[in-house]
């Protein structure tokens, strides 16, 4: 194996192809899955929400165990000689090595427990690294004219306030919480603020934050640290932090996490960092799964939280998709018959989106997106009109589309399918998304299920 391309110079990542192109696993399922391919495993079973899959890598699919359906997989591995900061991993094609040669294990038993997720965990040796780590991503703040790097908990803190567009995040926890009332990171100003205090100190990013090219500078102020901060800034603060401790009532009462006074041996699997280094909790509904307070909380979107790792949805999830109709029109027998089911009427759902600029929860926040006109169809029974209430449920959620990348075209800020299979025609069954097909209620059931509608 090239040696740019060792272990240590990379990071990799799993992904499984949608209607709408390659997707993410979810972290845990992600390491499970590169633990079972290292140990030279021909094939895998996991589960995501309540149904199993196997990932065969000879392959390289998925196939659910159930229906049989299968989807394509990939692994990537990206080489660290040019950092990669972003979630996606995109900056670079040539930067992606599909499928390399197999590396050396990542994770412990003695200090890694394998969720429920994986029937046959996989028997490794070596200190656990977590493969989606960003690679040389650095966060510090200023003390004493010296830069000081937070560590890897806080770091991942940091970066996820930033992905979910959050202006400040409060540390008080670990070392953070012997200062009474924590300290207070302020993305627009860089700033860290001790409450106690009010002592201020520069915080900075490598890599710069975008339109934040002056946090890292090689010249710095004499004068790194401030007591004082006129009354809209002060004011500004503490209505963020009345938000965060709302943000915790919320989470608190939407999982109805029990704190753990004594947790057992293993690492949360946000932050990878010991359970027993900080207020550890357990969700209601999942069983043996454990998290650091402060890092369950920053998982929590507008009205729901997934758990990182089953997937259960806590609240009511709701999606990015953009304004559009959604028109039902029934047609009697014989008018628009579906192969299959020609003696019964046709159930005919027209969605139309018109062009827009993206909003806050879009890819690109201000850039145009392309709209489109979509027409699906089902058959006017009881499994259809069962489908129907489940599709006008997401589409009230607004979990039916989103802006993304065309697989088609290739074509950007579009509006794409949200991975709920649809059939765009009323014959030429599975190869050409129409019918018959015998497995598709099940099929489109358990991925609204997975989006938390039932």
């Amino acid at each position: 194996m090239d040696s740019q391309f060792s272990p240590a110079s990379c990071a990799i990542k799993w992904q499984w192809q949608s209607d709408n192109g390659w997707e993410d696993f979810n972290p845990i399922t992600g390491v499970l899955i590169e633990s079972a391919y290292i140990s030279n495993q021909p094939k895998f079973d996991f589960q995501i929400s309540k149904t199993w899959y196997t990932a065969d890598f000879n392959k390289m699919k998925q196939i659910n165990q159930k229906t049989q359906f299968g989807r394509k997989i990939r692994r990537l591995q990206y080489k660290a000689g040019r950092p990669k900061f972003s979630t996606n991993f995109v900056d670079d094609p040539m930067d992606i090595v599909p499928n390399p040669p197999p590396i050396p294990p990542i994770l412990s038993p003695s200090i890694f427990t394998y969720p429920s997720v994986a029937k046959y965990p996989p028997t490794v040796s070596n200190p656990p690294v977590n493969p989606f780590t960003t690679i040389d991503l650095l966060w510090e703040y200023e003390k004493d004219k010296n830069w000081i790097p937070f560590d890897k908990q806080v770091t991942r803190l940091l970066e996820g306030t930033i992905s979910s567009n959050g202006s400040m995040i409060t540390l008080n926890f670990g070392v953070w919480s012997k200062s009474k009332g924590g300290f207070v990171v302020e993305f627009g100003p860089m700033t860290l603020t001790e409450k106690a205090s009010g002592t201020v100190y520069r915080v900075r990013r490598y890599p710069p934050l975008p339109n934040k090219s002056h946090v890292l500078t090689t010249s710095v102020s004499n004068n790194s640290s401030y007591s004082q901060q006129d009354d809209s800034e002060s004011d500004e603060m503490l209505s963020n932090l009345d938000q965060n401790q709302d943000k915790k009532q919320t989470v608190q009462a939407l999982t109805k996490w029990k704190v753990i006074e004594n947790p057992p041996n293993e690492n949360c699997t946000i932050c990878l960092e010991l359970l027993s280094s900080d207020k550890t909790v357990q969700l209601s509904e999942c069983a043996d799964h454990y998290f650091h307070e402060n890092c369950i909380i920053h998982c929590f979107k507008d009205k729901f939280l997934i758990c990182p790792n089953c997937t259960k949805i806590y609240g009511t999830r709701v999606g990015t998709q953009p304004p559009g109709t959604m028109t039902v029109k029934r047609h009697p027998p014989g008018a628009m018959p579906l192969t299959g089911y020609e003696s019964i009427g046709t159930i005919q759902i027209q969605y139309h989106f018109p062009s827009g600029k993206q909003g806050p929860h879009h890819p690109t926040p201000g850039a145009d997106y392309y709209g489109t006109s979509r027409t699906a169809y089902l058959p006017d029974n009881k499994e259809g009109n069962e489908v129907l209430k489940l599709l006008s449920i997401a589409w009230e959620r607004k979990l039916v589309f989103r802006v993304g990348t065309s697989v088609t075209t290739g074509k950007p800020n579009c509006v794409i399918w949200n991975g709920v299979h649809h059939k765009t025609a009323t014959s030429g069954s599975v190869s050409a998304f129409g019918y018959p097909d015998p497995t598709y209620f099940e099929r489109v059931k358990a991925e609204l299920a997975d989006l938390g509608v039932k």
